[in-house]
């Protein structure tokens, strides 16, 4: 008998990786987004050139994908969109990279 919904529903599918931060001193625990994440926010960096993508979307992308992310409100993320660039960079494109996505941005960095 194949999954019925309820098995699909209670599944934690979601691949996860840490990722070293040494800007920040320590390592940020991200997953890769959910469906509707990834069309929500993920179209919004995808295919955009590194000089194209504001602070403000990948802080976006990086604290809704990271593990201590959920439910940051509209401030806590327009603060991260104001720490090191480098490493916000870093952690959103290994959110990228976990979701199957890839900027121009992203790209370079390989």
């Amino acid at each position: 008998m194949g999954l019925t919904l309820d098995d699909i529903l209670k599944l934690d599918d979601l691949r996860r990786e840490t990722v070293a931060v040494p800007e920040w001193g320590g390592d940020v625990e991200v997953r890769e987004l959910t469906a509707a994440e990834k069309l929500e926010i993920g179209a919004t960096v995808a295919g955009k050139n590194q000089d194209e993508v504001a602070p403000e979307e990948m802080a976006n992308l990086m604290v809704t994908a990271a593990a201590y992310g959920m439910g940051a409100s509209k401030s806590q993320v327009a603060a991260v969109g104001g720490k090191n660039y480098a490493a916000i960079e870093r952690v959103a494109n290994k959110v990228l990279e976990l979701s199957g996505m890839n900027t121009n941005a992203a790209k370079k960095k390989r």
